[in-house]
């Protein structure tokens, strides 16, 4: 229904494996993190579990995938869909501890984003080899991670919208002060319109240090 979720994995659902899959969560719901219990609307959530992944499936939802402070979340060679203007592909928030993110087909809506990783989190968090389609205001956007945290973003590509009224961002960094490495990723702009007062930059970063 309107709102409804599809699959949730939550507190102590630890251990899962979810492979050539479809799920998909009602219209009803907005998309982005924030909210450590859920996002109505999500396709699948994995919230305070642990060792969880999700590969060679289909997920669609007001986020498609939503992670909050989760351990060891594995998302890879998927298709994530974030329906609605502010639809995001796969959202990371409520402080979790390592995210792997590789080989997916990701995208959100016209204002949302197509990866999102709210601040807070730590561990290890690699986003590799994924497309993030043309669509989303932001591409990637990363928010303050938690001290010690290691981000790699390595050879994905991100195709960014082009939309006279909307700003866009390849890959968005903001008050991440723990550092990333970030390389060999492609961040295009391939469709035609109007520029007009807008923002375009492929690689935007607000107060923001050690990246290399």
């Amino acid at each position: 229904g309107s709102g409804g979720g599809g699959i949730r994995m939550q507190s102590a659902a630890d251990f899962n494996l979810i492979t050539q899959s479809t799920m998909s969560g009602g219209g009803g719901g907005t998309g982005g993190g924030g909210n450590p219990n859920g996002t109505p609307g999500a396709g699948a959530s994995v919230i305070q579990a642990a060792s969880n992944e999700i590969v060679s499936s289909f997920v669609q939802g007001s986020t498609a995938v939503f992670v909050s402070g989760s351990t060891g979340t594995v998302v890879d060679s998927s298709r994530l869909a974030g329906t609605g203007s502010s639809g995001v592909g796969l959202g990371w928030t409520g402080g979790g501890v390592g995210l792997s993110a590789a080989s997916n087909v990701v995208g959100g809506g016209i204002e949302g984003k197509g990866i999102l990783l709210e601040g807070g989190g730590s561990g290890l968090i690699r986003l590799s080899t994924n497309t993030i389609l043309a669509g989303s205001k932001y591409g990637v956007y990363v928010g303050t991670q938690a001290g010690g945290a290691q981000l790699w973003l390595t050879s994905n590509t991100v195709v960014s919208n082009n939309v006279s009224a909307v700003d866009a961002y390849g890959i968005y960094l903001d008050g991440l002060r723990s550092g990333a490495t970030i390389q060999n990723n492609g961040v295009f702009f391939r469709s035609s319109g109007g520029m007009a007062a807008m923002v375009r930059s492929a690689f935007y970063a607000r107060t923001s240090s050690g990246v290399v």
